[in-house]
């Protein structure tokens, strides 16, 4: 009788997409990509298709032939012109954008030896704090190259989400988890997150090119000849590779003609970096929903904050108003219940959500990263978070393909891993975006109903939580995924686990382990001889980082949570990526050999 009296679409609006969230059916139903290798026919010409069994362009046809894109083409097909082959090269991988995608690309390439040239079309590094926070997967990702511990110094570490309603304290979703060493996330404007990269990149002796813009470019089986200006001088420059890192309006992206699928929400959403007079930052995410529309505020640094929230629909002609530090008070003196005082704002801006992806990462001799393969809803902090994972997953590849250390077949699966990661951040932002901001009466009691009961049961929260840290990110169903053992809880395609040991008598992290940039071996007791693993061709072959836990060494599991958490109560030997994700468990060394014969050196896809 109650659900008779309600609309038809009750059921789809209101509660089916919380019972999505709390099952999390949408967001850990991994969808494996098709190989690139194939899809990408339909975006190069024939000419320039990769041959099957190498990934190489066919030059069947000639190698005079060179796909040209062009920035004044508009939105018409690129069209074919006949070019000499590229004889000379500037360096290996020209990466187009320097923002947090782009530099991060620029500092794992760095480590692995490869020459590339970093170009950004601004004069300077942006002083808008943008995405806010580095969540622990992408911490765990970048620490061989970008210390956690300098990621974390001066900046607050997030403890969890406040909810409210209508100014009831509903419920305190808690980020953290017993048994872990790295924090859930660090909260921190993304122009400290860029200095931190440059920096970093700076102390190896490299600078970012700015003020150059890309004009147009061309690819050929060889590689990428790029057109740049800079200062109103025109230049062109030969490269192996290309990468997009140049955000949601990518130039690379248009050029290439690659269509953006999605969708644009309707509704104006107002940002604001403000001080504010009463509050300290707590390292607690505040949400307060009330029938006027959602604010949500994440703590920057000591009473600096940032206000998200609702400002409303285009139909309901909100669009033209301003965005000022007045209109930011009052939307948080009507809506919420915390009697804040704004001082001043650093940062105000309005926009609209978009939610897409392109259907390939790879593009030829060209790949698309971060926000210029895929943009959604800020509902998660996911954005800079992915297209960091993005950018160390294809960087390391990248490296073996170069020094000849792997087949260029390995760099198919960036696409192949990357894709469904992508496609599951936009539509997870999506719904938790949907869910949050519906404003109902009902929907606002189906909120103070299942989220304080989600929170309460372990098993949901932490499924809650690691869809917000990444914990649960995984390449289980990707080509690279050796067998996995129905009983191990961390297996081949999961994040390397983060457990409390013991290194040189404290406390800390097993993801401390892997602090060396490039792959690691983790040994669990004694025994297994690893010295006839190689990473890559044994004439080439990566170094690998040994690293043995066991009673005596400088390493101890002394509560045995890292050997349960991948199944080797009596022992065995981890092979752990570049990029922290497990490449291969076992007891013996023979399933780690065989994951770097028919894995890694795969001349073709495995599916």
């Amino acid at each position: 009788m109650i659900f008779s009296a309600l609309d038809r679409g009750f059921w789809s609006r209101s509660i089916r997409p919380w019972i999505s969230i709390i099952t999390l059916s949408p967001l850990w139903t991994y969808q494996p990509s098709r190989p690139c290798i194939s899809t990408a026919m339909t975006v190069l010409p024939e000419c320039c298709r990769p041959a099957m069994k190498t990934g190489r362009i066919d030059d069947s046809r000639g190698s005079d032939m060179m796909f040209h894109y062009s920035s004044g083409h508009g939105s018409s097909p690129a069209g074919l012109v006949s070019m000499t082959p590229m004889e000379t090269r500037d360096s290996t991988v020209l990466i187009v954008g320097a923002g947090p995608v782009g530099l991060t690309v620029a500092l794992v390439l760095s480590y692995f030896d490869v020459p590339f040239r970093i170009i950004d079309k601004s004069h300077e590094s942006s002083d808008i704090s943008k995405a806010l926070v580095i969540w622990r997967r992408s911490l765990q990702c970048l620490n061989p190259f970008l210390s956690m511990d300098r990621i974390r110094k001066g900046h607050q570490t997030a403890n969890g989400v406040r909810l409210y309603s209508k100014g009831r304290n509903v419920a305190f979703v808690s980020f953290e988890d017993a048994g872990r060493g790295d924090p859930p996330a660090v909260m921190i404007p993304q122009y400290d997150t860029e200095r931190l990269l440059l920096e970093m990149l700076d102390n190896r002796g490299i600078e970012v090119d700015r003020g150059v813009e890309l004009v147009e470019f061309s690819q050929d089986r060889e590689g990428v000849r790029a057109i740049l200006d800079q200062n109103g001088s025109r230049s062109e420059h030969g490269h192996a590779w290309m990468i997009g890192c140049d955000g949601g309006h990518s130039s690379v992206r248009k050029q290439l003609d690659v269509p953006f699928p999605g969708e644009t929400d309707n509704r104006r959403w107002l940002l604001a970096d403000v001080e504010i007079e009463q509050a300290s930052a707590s390292g607690e995410i505040l949400i307060e929903t009330s029938p006027e529309g959602l604010v949500a505020c994440f703590p920057i640094a000591e009473n600096r904050w940032r206000v998200f929230c609702d400002a409303g629909s285009v139909d309901q002609g909100l669009e033209s108003e301003p965005v000022t530090l007045d209109r930011i008070q009052a939307i948080l003196d009507d809506r919420t219940s915390w009697g804040w005082r704004l001082l001043q704002a650093f940062w105000l801006s309005a926009y609209h959500i978009n939610e897409r992806q392109v259907d390939e990462y790879r593009h030829g001799r060209i790949f698309l990263a971060g926000d210029a393969a895929h943009v959604h809803s800020p509902a998660g902090g996911q954005g800079m978070n992915t297209g960091i994972q993005d950018a160390i997953n294809l960087a390391w590849k990248l490296a073996m393909v170069h020094h000849g250390q792997a087949p260029e077949t390995l760099l198919e699966t960036y696409h192949a891993e990357r894709h469904p990661i992508g496609a599951m951040v936009v539509k997870g932002s999506a719904l938790l975006m949907k869910n949050a901001s519906h404003t109902g009466v009902i929907a606002r009691g189906i909120r103070s109903v299942l989220v304080p009961l989600a929170s309460s049961i372990t098993p949901i929260r932490r499924k809650l939580i690691g869809m917000l840290t990444e914990d649960h990110v995984n390449y289980r169903e990707g080509p690279l995924a050796g067998i996995r053992h129905g009983d191990l809880v961390h297996s081949s395609g999961d994040g390397f686990p983060d457990r409390l040991i013991k290194v040189d008598g404290k406390i800390c992290s097993s993801t401390c382990l892997l602090s060396n940039p490039g792959p690691t071996i983790i040994l669990l007791g004694e025994g297994i001889d690893v010295s006839g693993v190689s990473f890559g061709y044994e004439s080439a072959s990566m170094p690998i980082t040994i690293r043995r836990v066991a009673p005596g060494e400088s390493a101890e599991d002394e509560n045995g949570l890292l050997a349960r958490a991948l199944g080797l109560h009596d022992g065995g030997a981890v092979l752990v990526r570049p990029d922290g994700v497990i490449a291969a468990v076992g007891t013996t060394v023979q399933p780690l050999q065989a994951w770097c014969h028919d894995r890694l050196l795969a001349n073709r896809m495995p599916y």
